[in-house]
């Protein structure tokens, strides 16, 4: 059987970016991506005969602020700017080191083990009401929720996880016709050549009280679950996976500014 792989050069700002195909068999339709990507947003380009490829240019995979974990796992946030204020940070996890592996989930509430916005004199800014709710990203009709969508009055962002959960706790896809059926609604997943994937979006006005203009500190440490195997049976339970807790400055404005 004959095995290749595909890369496809892109001219991006002057600068060259390098994406890489998983190898796929060229008379089956079989395809070998490491594990761990194959429901995953970053991954999901698809090149001239159906297979998955992604970037490797390193520079441009990785921005903003990062800290690094003695497993080489990194969290990293990215600032979002409209019109030169930042509005936003993208969260994102990933390695320059060793790839994620099958089975990893973000968290079924979307909270964080940390999540502060402090100001310029170390203040801590109060979240507001619905903050739970603006992080939550199960949205959608076609999904079942064990607990509902959080309440418009929950100002919770935090969470004190243990260290297994039941995979009882998560949103799923809805039975019926779509082959996602029961199936989880999100999985994380990224390999060391590749692009860091994104676990979480903070739009700050929506879950933060902010009053005055000025420079704050972002401080985010997330936490994500491995499903639990015995052999090749999932045993109904995920294990706790920590992860570096990381800050980033970002200027922000009132939303009545």
């Amino acid at each position: 059987m004959n095995v290749g792989e595909i890369c496809v050069i892109v001219m991006v700002a002057g600068s060259t970016s390098t994406f890489v195909c998983a190898a796929q068999s060229t008379n089956a339709p079989v395809e070998t991506d490491p594990p761990g990507i194959a429901h995953v947003l970053e991954y999901h380009r698809q090149g001239p005969n159906g297979t998955h490829y992604w970037n490797t240019n390193m520079a441009a995979n990785w921005w903003g602020n990062w800290a690094e974990g003695t497993n080489g796992w990194r969290v990293n946030l990215c600032p979002v700017k409209s019109n030169g204020l930042d509005i936003a940070a993208i969260v994102k996890v990933g390695s320059t080191a060793t790839d994620s592996g099958a089975g990893l989930l973000p968290t079924p509430d979307d909270k964080f083990h940390k999540l502060e916005l402090s100001d310029s004199n170390g203040n801590l800014v109060p979240t507001k009401s619905g903050a739970a709710l603006a992080l939550y990203e199960y949205g959608g009709t076609n999904i079942s929720r064990p607990h509902g969508l959080p309440s418009s009055l929950d100002t919770s962002v935090e969470e004190n996880y243990p260290a297994t959960i039941s995979d009882t706790e998560y949103p799923r896809w809805k039975s019926g016709d779509d082959l996602r059926a029961g199936a989880f609604v999100k999985f994380v997943g990224f390999v060391s050549n590749g692009p860091p994937c994104q676990i979480g979006y903070i739009k700050f006005n929506d879950i933060f009280s902010i009053r005055t203009e000025g420079q704050y500190t972002l401080t985010a440490q997330p936490v994500l679950y491995r499903m639990h195997y015995d052999g090749r049976t999932f045993q109904g339970f995920l294990d706790r996976v920590d992860l570096p807790c990381v800050a980033t400055k970002v200027h922000l404005v009132p939303p009545d500014k």
